[in-house]
């Protein structure tokens, strides 16, 4: 896991010119649990939707907005199964940003980790997580990926569930009935979805013109797509 980054110079001694020079560090760290019923990084914990999760969302949203700056974000977008109106869920935000400048906005956001319960994820692009306290349930996700990115296809599968009752309902049945087969193995319940959400995602996406910031470019960037 990885935990922040900075930029440090180095002596001349570590480097390979024999120059001082800025170098990029990473800090990280591993911890080792022995699987129990109460660990809540693999326990599936679905509740029914909540009505106020659209409004927790936009009142987050202020919060990154006023910590990122008033220009620092292109869009702002609320997805994964809280963003689904009626969609039973694990009840975390996720909250998907698109920065102007990655490098401008990305020092603002892991100030975040100033706060021990936020955590760094390493996903391919900017992950932060945030928990009820340390080592607990999560209540936040952002993720902070440049247009073009493969995750902005989430956006897609959202307004596919948003705008098909059928497909919603099987897909809450779907997540229903993997909870109950995984209920201590994020692993499996992740795996038992994602044909579906392969599946759906494929279809949303030929189904209309991809809009900017979530269009298939041929690079795939970023962590393979996944909902909560």
């Amino acid at each position: 896991m990885v935990f922040g980054e900075f930029v440090a110079m180095i002596p001349p001694q570590w480097s390979s010119r024999g120059i001082s020079e800025y170098r990029e560090f990473r800090l990280t760290g591993h911890a080792y649990q022995t699987p129990h019923a109460e660990d809540p990084d693999q326990e599936i914990w679905l509740v029914d939707y909540d009505p106020s999760w659209p409004q927790q969302f936009e009142d987050f949203a202020t919060t990154l907005r006023a910590l990122l700056g008033p220009n620092a974000l292109a869009r702002i977008e609320h997805y994964g199964s809280t963003a689904i109106p009626g969609m039973v869920a694990e009840p975390v935000l996720d909250v998907l940003l698109e920065p102007c400048s990655f490098a401008e906005a990305r020092p603002r956001l892991l100030t975040l980790l100033g706060d021990p319960n936020w955590e760094y994820w390493d996903s391919g692009h900017v992950t932060l997580v945030k928990r009820k306290h340390p080592h607990g349930w999560r209540t936040h996700r952002v993720d902070m990926a440049p247009r073009g990115s493969v995750i902005w296809r989430a956006l897609a599968l959202r307004d596919y569930l948003r705008s098909s009752a059928s497909a919603a309902a099987e897909y809450a049945a779907l997540k229903i009935r993997m909870a109950e087969v995984y209920p201590y193995d994020r692993e499996g319940y992740v795996e038992g979805k994602t044909p579906f959400l392969e599946t759906t995602t494929a279809k949303a996406l030929a189904d209309r013109e991809i809009g900017p910031g979530w269009q298939d470019t041929g690079a795939a960037e970023g962590p393979p797509l996944q909902d909560t």
